[in-house]
Protein backbone atom coordinates (compact mmCIF):
# COMPACT_ATOMS: atom_id res chain seq x y z
CA UNK A 1 0.00 0.00 0.00
CA UNK A 2 1.27 3.48 -0.83
CA UNK A 3 1.14 5.67 2.22
CA UNK A 4 2.14 9.30 2.72
CA UNK A 5 4.96 9.98 5.21
CA UNK A 6 3.66 10.81 8.65
CA UNK A 7 6.19 13.57 9.33
CA UNK A 8 4.84 16.00 6.74
CA UNK A 9 4.24 19.27 8.56
CA UNK A 10 5.50 22.80 8.77
CA UNK A 11 9.15 23.19 9.62
CA UNK A 12 11.33 26.07 10.74
CA UNK A 13 14.75 26.94 9.39
CA UNK A 14 17.36 29.46 10.42
CA UNK A 15 19.94 30.78 7.96
CA UNK A 16 23.39 29.38 8.72
CA UNK A 17 24.84 32.93 8.69
CA UNK A 18 22.32 34.33 11.19
CA UNK A 19 24.39 36.30 13.72
CA UNK A 20 22.38 34.78 16.59
CA UNK A 21 23.82 31.34 15.81
CA UNK A 22 26.98 30.15 17.49
CA UNK A 23 28.63 27.75 15.08
CA UNK A 24 32.24 26.60 14.95
CA UNK A 25 34.51 28.44 12.52
CA UNK A 26 38.06 27.68 11.55
CA UNK A 27 40.76 30.31 11.78
CA UNK A 28 44.07 29.37 10.18
CA UNK A 29 46.80 28.74 12.72
CA UNK A 30 50.12 30.20 11.54
CA UNK A 31 51.95 27.46 13.49
CA UNK A 32 50.35 24.80 11.25
CA UNK A 33 51.21 23.91 7.68
CA UNK A 34 48.76 24.69 4.88
CA UNK A 35 47.85 21.01 4.75
CA UNK A 36 47.24 20.83 8.52
CA UNK A 37 45.09 23.97 8.37
CA UNK A 38 43.09 22.46 5.50
CA UNK A 39 42.52 19.26 7.52
CA UNK A 40 41.45 21.31 10.56
CA UNK A 41 39.14 23.43 8.36
CA UNK A 42 37.47 20.30 6.97
CA UNK A 43 36.87 18.94 10.49
CA UNK A 44 35.33 22.23 11.61
CA UNK A 45 33.17 22.40 8.46
CA UNK A 46 31.94 18.83 9.01
CA UNK A 47 31.08 19.61 12.63
CA UNK A 48 29.29 22.80 11.56
CA UNK A 49 27.23 20.90 8.97
CA UNK A 50 26.39 18.18 11.52
CA UNK A 51 25.14 20.79 14.01
CA UNK A 52 23.06 22.54 11.34
CA UNK A 53 21.61 19.26 10.07
CA UNK A 54 20.59 18.23 13.59
CA UNK A 55 18.88 21.58 14.17
CA UNK A 56 17.07 21.39 10.79
CA UNK A 57 15.84 17.86 11.48
CA UNK A 58 14.75 18.41 15.07
CA UNK A 59 13.62 22.04 14.78
CA UNK A 60 15.58 22.74 17.99
CA UNK A 61 17.93 25.66 17.35
CA UNK A 62 18.67 26.29 21.05
CA UNK A 63 21.94 24.28 21.20
CA UNK A 64 23.52 26.46 18.49
CA UNK A 65 21.98 29.82 19.48
CA UNK A 66 24.11 32.36 21.35
CA UNK A 67 22.90 32.94 24.93
CA UNK A 68 20.46 35.84 25.06
CA UNK A 69 20.09 35.95 21.26
CA UNK A 70 17.12 35.05 19.11
CA UNK A 71 17.59 34.11 15.44
CA UNK A 72 15.19 34.91 12.62
CA UNK A 73 12.93 31.90 12.08
CA UNK A 74 11.61 31.05 8.61
CA UNK A 75 8.61 28.71 8.66
CA UNK A 76 7.93 26.62 5.57
CA UNK A 77 5.30 24.09 4.63
CA UNK A 78 6.09 20.96 2.66
CA UNK A 79 5.30 21.59 -0.98
CA UNK A 80 2.53 19.47 -2.37
CA UNK A 81 2.94 17.61 -5.65
CA UNK A 82 0.70 20.23 -7.25
CA UNK A 83 2.83 23.12 -5.99
CA UNK A 84 6.08 21.45 -7.02
CA UNK A 85 4.75 20.66 -10.50
CA UNK A 86 3.41 24.19 -10.88
CA UNK A 87 6.81 25.70 -10.05
CA UNK A 88 8.52 23.42 -12.56
CA UNK A 89 5.86 24.24 -15.16
CA UNK A 90 6.18 27.99 -14.56
CA UNK A 91 9.94 27.70 -14.93
CA UNK A 92 9.53 26.01 -18.30
CA UNK A 93 6.69 28.24 -19.56
CA UNK A 94 8.44 31.46 -18.60
CA UNK A 95 11.97 30.20 -19.35
CA UNK A 96 13.14 31.20 -15.89
CA UNK A 97 16.77 31.09 -14.91
CA UNK A 98 18.09 29.18 -11.88
CA UNK A 99 17.92 32.19 -9.53
CA UNK A 100 14.32 32.94 -10.52
CA UNK A 101 13.37 29.29 -10.04
CA UNK A 102 14.86 29.33 -6.54
CA UNK A 103 12.90 32.51 -5.76
CA UNK A 104 9.71 30.80 -6.90
CA UNK A 105 10.31 27.69 -4.78
CA UNK A 106 11.02 29.93 -1.78
CA UNK A 107 7.89 32.06 -2.33
CA UNK A 108 5.59 29.04 -2.66
CA UNK A 109 6.97 27.22 0.41
CA UNK A 110 7.42 30.11 2.90
CA UNK A 111 4.61 30.57 5.44
CA UNK A 112 5.98 32.91 8.10
CA UNK A 113 9.05 34.82 9.26
CA UNK A 114 9.57 35.48 12.98
CA UNK A 115 11.95 38.02 14.51
CA UNK A 116 12.38 39.97 11.29
CA UNK A 117 11.52 43.45 12.50
CA UNK A 118 7.97 44.56 11.78
CA UNK A 119 7.81 42.73 8.45
CA UNK A 120 4.55 40.87 7.85
CA UNK A 121 4.59 38.11 5.26
CA UNK A 122 1.73 38.32 2.77
CA UNK A 123 0.54 35.50 0.53
CA UNK A 124 -1.59 35.70 -2.59
CA UNK A 125 -3.15 33.32 -5.05
CA UNK A 126 -0.64 32.63 -7.80
CA UNK A 127 -2.59 30.29 -10.06
CA UNK A 128 -5.62 28.08 -10.36
CA UNK A 129 -4.90 24.49 -11.25
CA UNK A 130 -6.53 23.59 -14.56
CA UNK A 131 -9.74 21.62 -14.22
CA UNK A 132 -9.91 21.95 -10.43
CA UNK A 133 -10.90 24.39 -7.72
CA UNK A 134 -7.40 24.21 -6.27
CA UNK A 135 -5.04 27.16 -6.24
CA UNK A 136 -1.34 27.61 -5.73
CA UNK A 137 -0.57 30.31 -3.20
CA UNK A 138 2.71 32.11 -2.73
CA UNK A 139 4.27 34.91 -0.72
CA UNK A 140 4.44 38.26 -2.43
CA UNK A 141 7.86 39.03 -3.93
CA UNK A 142 8.29 41.97 -1.56
CA UNK A 143 9.66 39.47 0.98
CA UNK A 144 12.67 39.02 -1.32
CA UNK A 145 13.15 42.79 -1.59
CA UNK A 146 12.95 43.09 2.20
CA UNK A 147 15.54 40.31 2.61
CA UNK A 148 17.79 42.03 0.07
CA UNK A 149 17.66 45.32 2.00
CA UNK A 150 18.15 43.63 5.38
CA UNK A 151 21.16 41.62 4.17
CA UNK A 152 22.68 44.25 1.86
CA UNK A 153 25.92 44.43 3.86
CA UNK A 154 26.59 40.71 3.31
CA UNK A 155 27.84 39.78 -0.15
CA UNK A 156 25.06 37.82 -1.88
CA UNK A 157 23.25 37.76 1.48
CA UNK A 158 19.66 37.34 0.31
CA UNK A 159 20.67 35.08 -2.58
CA UNK A 160 22.72 32.90 -0.23
CA UNK A 161 19.81 32.62 2.22
CA UNK A 162 17.29 31.70 -0.49
CA UNK A 163 19.63 29.16 -2.09
CA UNK A 164 20.37 27.50 1.27
CA UNK A 165 16.68 27.19 2.07
CA UNK A 166 15.66 26.00 -1.40
CA UNK A 167 18.01 23.03 -1.10
CA UNK A 168 16.06 21.98 2.00
CA UNK A 169 12.65 22.84 0.48
CA UNK A 170 13.32 20.64 -2.57
CA UNK A 171 14.86 17.85 -0.50
CA UNK A 172 11.75 17.68 1.66
CA UNK A 173 9.36 18.07 -1.30
CA UNK A 174 10.98 15.06 -2.92
CA UNK A 175 10.12 13.03 0.17
CA UNK A 176 13.59 12.66 1.62
CA UNK A 177 13.00 11.89 5.26
CA UNK A 178 16.03 11.63 7.50
CA UNK A 179 16.04 9.51 10.62
CA UNK A 180 16.14 11.61 13.77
Amino acid sequence: MIKAPSVQSKYTLVWSKDPALELPEHVDDPALTAEENETARKRVDENRERLLKTARLTGDWTPITRPGERPTFFTFDHMSHTEFSWVEGEAARRQLGPLEINDLFFLVAIRDITNFGDFKLERRRAAQIDGTREHVWMATPKVLDHLQRALSEIEDGARSLVNEFVIEIIRRARGVIDPL
